[in-house]
Order: C-alpha cells, then structure tokens, then sequence
C-alpha cells in the first residue's frame, strides 16, 4: 500500500488530531522496525484461519467472507469511538492503560471487501470490554 497512498492517509485523521504525540511516537517507533503503521485495524485473515485450524476459534476469516462476501469487514477504524490506547515501550506494546476518549456511541468506520466505506452504530468497545476480538467484529460490524 504505501506505493499507492500518503502515508499521512494510514492514519485516522481523527486520533492524528486528538492524540498527535502518541501518534508521532508509534510512527516513530514502528519506523524503526522498517514497517508502516497504520491506526486501521487490517483483519489478520491468516491468523484467525490458523486459530480456527488449531481449534481456539470457532470459525476463521476466510469462513465468514464464504458467508457474508462482500459485506465482509476489510477493514476498521475504532478511533471515534475510543483510542488506539498504545503505549511505546521499546516498540509498540499494545497497552490496556486508561484511555484518552471514550466515546462509545460513535461510529465504527468499516471499508468493506466489495469497496463500500460505511459507518456503523454496531460492535462493542474494547475498553468496557464489550468487544470480544475480530470475530465478533467480523459478524456484527
């Protein structure tokens, strides 16, 4: 991706304004690892069917595409409804520290496999825990 976009683009623009030293710090951090970051939440399609294979999932990625096709959640982005609450310890560590907002009735923004960017009232939050992982994430949002 980052030879077609902006690499200013991987990022909320939203969480960039509402937390822009915790932003700068995790682009830095993770810069130094030679990857991009990106604050959307790209599903790890591997990962989840390597779970389900191994039995600690029900069903994997590539079960719920089969199911839903293009309705299936590429990708999301949380930050307007809560933050990407990391904190940058030697890398990125992912950190259930208090968060900075939390806002649980806004908007889920899904970009979905058939190209439709939506905006959904669905899903839970991880910070009440209401939001169990990606699988729930994949059959609700």
């Amino acid at each position: 991706m980052p030879h077609y976009l902006d690499k200013k683009n991987l990022i909320c623009p939203f969480l960039r304004i509402m937390d822009p030293d915790v932003v700068r710090e995790r682009e830095q951090a993770v810069l130094k690892t030679g990857k991009e970051w990106s604050s959307y939440f790209l599903f790890p399609t591997r990962m989840l069917d390597g779970m389900r294979d191994r039995g600690q999932l029900p069903v994997g990625y590539s079960d719920v595409l089969r199911e839903r096709g293009g309705d299936t959640p590429l990708v999301i982005c949380r930050a307007h409804r809560e933050p990407d609450y990391v904190a940058v310890l030697s890398g990125v560590t992912h950190n259930l520290a208090k968060p900075r907002w939390f806002f649980p009735e806004a908007p889920v923004i899904v970009l979905r496999w058939d190209g439709r960017v939506q905006t959904t009232r669905k899903g839970g939050s991880m910070v009440d825990l209401t939001s169990m992982g990606a699988i729930q994430d994949l059959a609700e949002l």
